[in-house]
């Protein structure tokens, strides 16, 4: 099963629950069982985040391993127009990493932020 199944899953079993202790009239079940599903969407927010910061750090690893790639074609090439196309291929993989590091930065702020606010 995968994530989203388990936590569509977990949602409906806890929403069964809260369901079950509505129609019986017991309140301090139902209210803990509203918190459960409230902690339940922190944890999952954090997890997507978590999956974010991973996705964008994979995606700067392959960046720089372009960025090496194209640096030693420059330096072995001699034609101007194809080292300028290099150039430009370079610039523009610089300016997508910094794209990169500034979301990074602001997931890791963001995250840093829950964690002083819910801990």
């Amino acid at each position: 099963m995968d994530r989203i199944s388990r936590q569509a899953r977990w949602t409906n079993d806890w929403l069964d629950l809260l369901n079950y202790a509505s129609s019986i009239g017991d309140e301090a079940w139902r209210q803990s069982i509203m918190h459960e599903l409230r902690q339940g969407d922190a944890l999952r927010e954090l997890e997507e985040q978590e999956e974010r910061r991973l996705q964008l750090q994979l995606d700067l690893e392959e960046i720089s391993r372009q960025m090496e790639g194209i640096y030693l074609q420059l330096r072995e090439e001699e034609s101007g127009s194809i080292r300028s196309s290099l150039w430009n291929a370079a610039w523009q993989l610089k300016k997508e990493r910094a794209r990169l590091v500034s979301l990074l930065r602001g997931d890791s702020a963001s995250r840093h932020r829950g964690q002083r606010l819910g801990g």
